[in-house]
């Protein structure tokens, strides 16, 4: 029964505890680090975490990890490449993620997860498409670093750029 458990032969309430979203790094180059009153009871009973945006997905355990004594939920967003660069995942989109974490015998926690843009562009050409961070804007020129290339081919010479 969600909700409850049976503990020492009763029935005892499971209390999901509050969770609350990142507001300080919530961007596309940062770990996102959710908080809640530390419960280590909940936090080891967790067993998924969903993600809603533009698709619905189940992250792998890879892609979290919990502290229920700090009462943080780690969601890694982004990946250092070699030139140690942060690389968003796109686990996290640009704008509202719903965030639904299921625990075992308790109810849904859920929370609303803004991820702000910062600088994105994006670069579509025949072969590929990617997410972008502006480094330096000229008259003629944009310079740009590469965030994600979404899981696409590598980028060619971009045909179309779009400031997003």
């Amino acid at each position: 029964m969600k909700g409850f458990s049976y503990i020492n032969g009763s029935w005892q309430y499971n209390l999901t505890p509050l969770i609350y979203p990142d507001i300080v790094n919530n961007d596309m180059e940062h770990t996102i680090v959710l908080t809640f009153k530390p419960d280590t009871l909940w936090s080891k009973s967790i067993k998924n975490i969903i993600v809603i945006n533009s698709k619905k997905e189940t992250l792998n355990k890879n892609d979290y990890s919990v502290d229920g004594n700090l009462g943080k939920i780690y969601i890694y967003n982004v990946y250092m490449n070699d030139e140690k660069l942060p690389m968003c995942k796109m686990l996290l989109e640009p704008g509202n993620n719903e965030i639904i974490i299921e625990a075992t015998s308790y109810s849904e926690a859920k929370v609303n997860q803004f991820i702000r843009a910062i600088q994105i562009i994006k670069v579509t050409n025949g072969i590929g498409k990617g997410l972008m961070r502006i480094n330096k804007k000229g008259m003629e020129m944009i310079e740009v670093n590469l965030r994600s290339n979404l899981g696409m081919n590598p980028i060619a010479v971009p045909t179309i750029v779009e400031i997003m």
